[in-house]
């Protein structure tokens, strides 16, 4: 239901599709499959808003990318989508790469540290999320809660719908479902006081511009490894390859 939007090629536009045909290309020769399945789909849970739940289908129809760009502009967005692993977090430890094991590396911290770059400054030392403990909980847990809030903050226009994203996110029943507004600003003040350098881009809406270089980043990682003939299934700020390619990804990824 969607208008198609009219546009011109430019030479970086060619580029980028050739580059996104050379992978499915590489793709449909590769053979991408769960290791510990005995059938063609996973059953998902059902979400919020879903009267039951979905299957994932795990078969080789399933696995061809596109990327997306956002609000008529190719300054924001571009990430990779499609392929079933990027719907299965859990399982992705078992995928086969052509009957081969596989690893999953990602960039850890990767937009806040995209973030201090743009300020040319270096990154803070150490975790990015670890603050404090403001609350009666493990420092894991609220790890994981900075972790989230972290991409909610980037992303959102404003606080108040930084707090409504990291509320819907939290799971039924558990203890930051029933976090008060005032506590999840405590999260936020706690973070926003770490990364005061990078406030700037708190709930400003820049999740589409640091999508943009996280895509960029991701164009280069796997036109590398299409050049030789080794496919890397992306999962925007992870990569997924075969055992033996470990060290060379990490090398281009560093790069």
């Amino acid at each position: 239901t969607k208008p198609e939007i009219d546009y011109e090629d430019t030479n970086h536009t060619i580029a980028m599709r050739q580059d996104t045909e050379a992978l499915n290309k590489l793709l449909q020769r590769t053979h991408v499959d769960l290791g510990n399945r005995y059938h063609q789909y996973i059953e998902r849970k059902k979400g919020k808003n879903q009267k039951r739940g979905s299957r994932i289908s795990i078969t080789q129809h399933n696995k061809f990318v596109y990327r997306v760009f956002n609000n008529n502009d190719w300054t924001q967005g571009g990430r990779y989508y499609g392929g079933f692993w990027q719907q299965i977090k859990e399982k992705r430890k078992n995928i086969l790469i052509n009957d081969h094991r596989s690893v999953e590396l990602d960039f850890s911290g990767l937009h806040i540290n995209l973030a201090y770059a743009l300020e040319g400054l270096k990154p803070l030392q150490g975790d990015p999320y670890s603050v404090d403990l403001l609350f009666d909980t493990t420092p894991q847990q609220q790890r994981e809660w900075m972790k989230g809030l972290s991409l909610m903050l980037i992303n959102a226009k404003d606080e108040k719908k930084a707090i409504q994203a990291f509320r819907s996110a939290q799971p039924t029943g558990s203890e930051a479902k029933k976090f008060t507004n005032r506590e999840v600003k405590q999260l936020i003040g706690a973070f926003t006081e770490k990364h005061q350098k990078i406030s700037k881009y708190f709930c400003s809406d820049s999740g589409v511009i640091f999508m943009n270089i996280d895509g960029a980043i991701t164009a280069k990682v796997i036109k590398h490894f299409t050049d030789l003939k080794e496919p890397i299934l992306s999962v925007h700020d992870s990569y997924i390859c075969r055992e033996g390619v470990k060290d060379n990804l990490i090398e281009v990824m560093n790069e």
